[in-house]
């Protein structure tokens, strides 16, 4: 071995045997900003790994844990009205399946995003009158092979929805949106609730003064205030609140236009990026405090769903004309537009820059840190979730199956032995230091699963992602 592949394996085998790792799937998209990032770094080529049907069943938002697993809540047509919640291996075997039930035996459903932690997946907002206002179940909770470990049932005239995306703080609290019947001849008020995720017992519930509608789900500052963006009802025109979460005291609230089904994006410095403010099709940047710092008019009728943000950028999905605008985040600039013309949904950025979203057209894209096209993929029928697991796994889902691409390659698998482990260290070595030796010595392996960080080059930064897969394993 030469004296640079010495070095590098001398580094690499001190990262390993320093490296831990964790990771839970604490709110869509696993982060309380709703930043829409993940940890993982996701397919820069793809192919089909499984598909998994659902039937007659629409899956929902999918969440993915540490060891891959995917976890979704699955409902049926308002005819039938039940929902289950569906634990999937990493291959796409279904591991179990859970009927979503209130305490009296009566079928609920639900297509929000579960929440995972080490030890239990909550369920937020699940419903169970297609008729549209009800009392019904505010959180479910399960241990992780499915069985029942409490429900909250806080009896509040609710909507019929599958909307809400609940969050689950670092301390084990779960912030949870409750948005009530807005009829008329009603007076109910919007709620955030605090739970304590071991038993399901209120902490503290708020109440908004205003009759608005509350469709997403709190963002959670590192500054422990929650933020809210509200959408109006009939009656009342849509609001922003900070809410401290400790205590549930309301610390300010900011006067919106139109409002969003959607919850803000946080940044680190606990700025936030409003969807749809003032008007439909714009985003609009404030301070912790509220304060406007800038806005941008995309053009579009509408921004489409929660922005991503990633390196000082913001990622702005558009309705018609469409596209993703991505935007400088400290002056509000334009970057440049993915996919102009299509209308982008729901969107995820890998810990490398890469962008995926879906459009109407049932069209997932993919895109380099850099603004390059990396490939496309069709799938039948309109998407509901899209989420990065573990090896490069891009998790879909939609009206009728639950998709898995990923990578052609398969990630640090550099041997090509069918498994990550001891023996794919000195392949690695060989592959960054010498790529023509590495040929010659693995003639039947593809060099790109050294690639592991997913950028397009085999060099030293792809070292912290080799660990990482290896100390997953």
């Amino acid at each position: 071995m030469s004296k640079r592949a010495s070095i590098l394996a001398g580094v690499l085998l001190s990262a390993l045997s320093a490296r831990s790792f964790g990771q839970g799937w604490p709110m869509r998209g696993a982060d309380v900003r709703n930043r829409c990032t993940s940890s993982n770094v996701g397919p820069r080529n793809a192919a089909v790994a499984w598909r998994l049907s659902t039937g007659f069943g629409r899956s929902g938002y999918v969440s993915v844990d540490s060891q891959g697993t995917v976890v979704v809540g699955v409902y049926y047509p308002s005819w039938m009205y039940r929902g289950e919640l569906w634990s999937v291996s990493r291959s796409g075997e279904l591991l179990w399946v859970s009927p979503l039930m209130d305490s009296v035996g009566r079928d609920l459903r639900c297509g929000a995003a579960p929440i995972v932690s080490a030890d239990a997946i909550y369920l937020g907002w699940a419903a169970y009158d297609p008729a549209g206002s009800v009392e019904a179940v505010a959180m479910l909770a399960f241990r992780r092979d499915g069985r029942e470990l409490w429900k909250y049932e806080p009896q509040i005239p609710k909507e019929n929805g599958v909307h809400q995306f609940p969050i689950l703080a670092h301390d084990g609290t779960i912030y949870q949106a409750l948005s009530t019947k807005w009829t008329a001849g009603g007076d109910e008020h919007s709620s955030l609730i605090a739970l304590n995720s071991a038993n399901g017992t209120l902490m503290w519930r708020w109440v908004s003064p205003h009759r608005d509608t509350f469709y997403a789900g709190p963002v959670l500052g590192s500054n422990g205030n929650l933020y809210y963006q509200s959408d109006p009802s009939p009656f009342e025109q849509a609001w922003l609140y900070c809410i401290d979460a400790t205590t549930g005291t309301p610390l300010w609230e900011k006067y919106l236009n139109p409002g969003t089904h959607e919850a803000p994006t946080l940044d680190d410095e606990d700025n936030l990026y409003l969807v749809g403010y003032p008007y439909d099709g714009w985003c609009t940047k404030v301070d912790a405090d509220g304060n406007e710092l800038w806005r941008y008019n995309t053009g579009s009728n509408v921004t489409a769903a929660s922005f991503g943000y990633s390196n000082g950028k913001v990622y702005v999905p558009c309705g018609d004309p469409g596209g993703v605008h991505v935007l400088n985040a400290v002056t509000g600039q334009l970057i440049r537009v993915l996919e102009p013309g299509r209308y982008a949904k729901s969107l995820v950025i890998d810990a490398s820059g890469n962008v995926f979203f879906w459009s109407t057209e049932h069209i997932v894209t993919a895109y380099d840190a850099h603004g390059t096209k990396l490939w496309e993929f069709p799938i039948f029928a309109g998407l509901h979730g899209i989420a990065l697991g573990r090896d490069g796994d891009l998790i879909l889902s939609n009206n009728y199956e639950i998709v898995c691409l990923s990578p052609v390659a398969p990630i640090a698998d550099v041997n090509c032995d069918g498994s990550v482990n001891g023996f794919d260290v000195d392949p690695f070595v060989l592959a960054i230091s010498d790529p023509e030796r590495f040929a010659e010595a693995y003639p039947a392996c593809d060099i790109e699963a050294a690639d592991t960080n997913q950028d397009g080059s085999i060099d030293g930064h792809d070292i912290e992602r080799f660990v990482t897969r290896l100390t997953r394993d």
